[in-house]
C-alpha cells in the first residue's frame, strides 16, 4: 500500500492550498509573451484529425467544426473554447466532414467554412456561415468541390481567401476570394499545385501567408505572400518541407506560429515551433505538445494565446503563449524506484505570482472547491491529492522550486496551479 505523503513535508492539500490563495497574492497585471506551450484543457472534443477552427473575435470564442476520428468516421458537432471550458454548441449544419477550411469574418461577424470530404465517399464544394447561434449555407457555386485546401481572412480588404487544394484527381492552384455573397476566381501566378498547406492573415503586413502543403520541386520550402493583387516569394527557406501542418497569426507579437506536421511525404510527425516576422523564420521551443499533423490552430485575441486542438494522440488542448493561463512545467528529474531529490521549472506564469505543486497518484479531472480558484480543474485525481510545495514566479513569469521525494511518489503526478491566474500547467509522470 502506497504512503498518502509521497513527497516530504507533503500536507493536505485544500488546508494548505486554500490558505495560500487566501493570503495576500500579488495580483499583477500578466500577458507576456513567454513562447511556451501549457495543456489548457483535456477530454473534449474528442480525439479527432482534421478538424477546422476559427477565431470569433466578436464573443471571444474560439470555433471548432468536425473531423474524422480514429475509425475514418467524419464529424459534424460545432465546439465552442471560451478559454476555460468547451461546449458543444451544434450537431446540426453542414453534413459531417473532414480536411475543410474555416476562417472568421470579422467584417460580417461570421465563421465561414467551405469544402471538406466524408472520407472515401462524398467531396465537397459548399459554404457555410456560423453565426454563433445557427449554420446557414450561403453558397453552392464557386470553387469546385475539393479538401485539404486552406483559407485566411483578409480583414484589410474584407475578403475570405482560398488557395489550392485536392479535388479528388488533381492537386490545384487556384486562388479565390469570398466576399459574403460570391466566389470571385483570382487568375494570378502563384505558389505551384499542393495540399495539405498552412495559410494566415499578417495583420501588421497586410498579406496572406502561404507554407508547406504536399507538392513536388522547390516550392516546397519556399514561403509565399498574397496581397490582393499577386502573389510573391517571401522567403526561399523556412521550417523545411512539410504538409499536413497548421499556421496561425499572434496579432499582438506581430509574427505567424506554425507548429507541427509530417516531414517531406510521411515518414516523420513534427513538434517543432517557428515563427516568422515577414522576413525571417525562427525555431523556437520544442516543449510543447507531442509531435503531431492534421491538427487545428487559431489565435484567441482575449487570451493572447495561439490555441491547438485535435491530430494527436489525446484530447488535450493546448495554448502556445497567453496571459498566464499556459504555465508550463518541466518534468520532474528524480531518483524512481528509490528516493531522492529533484526539481521543477516553469515559465508563462503570472509575473510574481504564487504557484502550488500539486501531487497524486493518478490523473483526473478535480476542480478546485472553494477560495479563488474555485472551479478550476486539475489533471489530477482525488486519491492522495497533496501540496508538496509553493513558490514564486519572478516578473517573467518564470520560476524553479526545489523538492525531496520517496520511493512511493514514483509512478504518481504533478501539476501546478498559478494562484493569481487560477490556470494549470502540463501534468507529468514522475518516474
Amino acid at each position: 500500500m502506497r504512503s498518502s505523503v509521497a513527497f516530504r513535508g507533503a500536507r493536505s492539500v485544500w488546508s494548505a492550498v486554500v490558505a495560500s490563495i487566501m493570503a495576500s497574492v500579488p495580483q499583477l497585471a500578466v500577458g507576456q509573451d513567454c513562447g511556451t506551450w501549457g495543456v489548457v484543457a483535456q477530454g473534449a472534443p474528442n480525439r479527432r484529425s482534421y478538424p477546422a477552427m476559427a477565431y470569433d473575435s466578436a464573443r471571444g470564442v474560439t470555433v471548432l467544426f468536425g473531423g474524422t476520428t480514429s475509425g475514418f468516421n467524419a464529424l459534424g458537432d460545432t465546439w465552442e473554447w471560451d478559454g476555460v471550458t468547451w461546449r458543444l454548441v451544434a450537431t446540426g449544419g453542414p453534413s459531417p466532414r473532414a480536411k475543410h477550411a474555416m476562417v472568421y469574418d470579422s467584417v460580417r461577424g461570421v465563421t465561414v467554412l467551405f469544402g471538406g470530404t466524408y472520407p472515401y465517399s462524398t467531396i465537397f464544394g459548399d459554404t457555410w456561415e456560423w453565426d454563433g447561434a445557427t449554420w446557414t449555407r450561403v453558397s453552392t457555386t464557386g470553387p469546385s468541390p475539393r479538401f485539404l485546401h486552406q483559407m485566411a481572412f483578409d480583414s484589410a480588404r474584407g475578403q475570405t481567401v482560398l488557395f489550392g487544394g485536392w479535388d479528388g484527381y488533381l492537386d490545384q492552384r487556384d486562388t479565390w476570394e469570398w466576399d459574403g455573397v460570391r466566389w470571385k476566381r483570382v487568375d494570378a501566378p502563384g505558389p505551384a499545385s499542393r495540399r495539405q498547406h498552412a495559410m494566415c492573415f499578417d495583420e501588421a503586413r497586410g498579406v496572406v501567408v502561404l507554407f508547406g502543403g504536399m507538392l513536388q520541386g522547390s516550392d516546397r520550402e519556399r514561403t509565399w505572400q498574397w496581397d490582393g493583387v499577386s502573389w510573391s516569394i517571401a522567403a526561399e527557406v523556412g521550417p523545411g518541407k512539410r504538409l499536413s501542418t497548421a499556421m496561425a497569426y499572434d496579432i499582438e507579437r506581430g509574427v505567424s506560429i506554425l507548429f507541427g506536421g509530417y516531414s517531406d511525404y510521411y515518414p516523420t510527425r513534427l513538434g517543432d515551433t517557428w515563427e516568422w516576422d515577414g522576413t525571417v523564420w525562427t525555431r523556437l521551443t520544442d516543449i510543447g505538445p507531442p509531435a503531431r499533423s492534421a491538427h487545428a490552430m487559431a489565435y484567441d485575441v482575449a487570451r493572447r494565446s495561439v490555441v491547438l486542438a485535435g491530430g494527436g494522440s489525446d484530447e488535450s488542448t493546448w495554448a502556445f503563449g497567453g496571459s498566464g493561463g499556459s504555465i508550463h512545467m518541466t518534468p520532474l528529474y528524480s531518483a524512481c524506484p528509490g528516493s531522492g531529490s529533484g526539481a521543477v521549472s516553469w515559465a508563462c506564469g503570472s509575473p510574481n505570482g504564487e504557484v502550488a505543486l500539486l501531487f497524486a497518484m493518478t490523473t483526473g479531472s478535480f476542480r478546485v472547491p472553494s477560495g479563488p480558484c474555485v472551479g478550476t480543474r486539475l489533471g489530477l485525481g482525488v486519491p492522495h491529492l497533496q501540496l508538496v510545495e509553493s513558490g514564486f514566479s519572478d516578473h517573467r513569469g518564470r520560476g524553479r522550486i526545489e523538492v525531496e521525494h520517496g520511493p512511493h511518489a514514483c509512478g504518481g503526478y504533478i501539476q501546478l496551479l498559478d494562484l493569481t491566474a487560477c490556470s494549470t500547467s502540463n501534468t507529468v509522470l514522475v518516474e
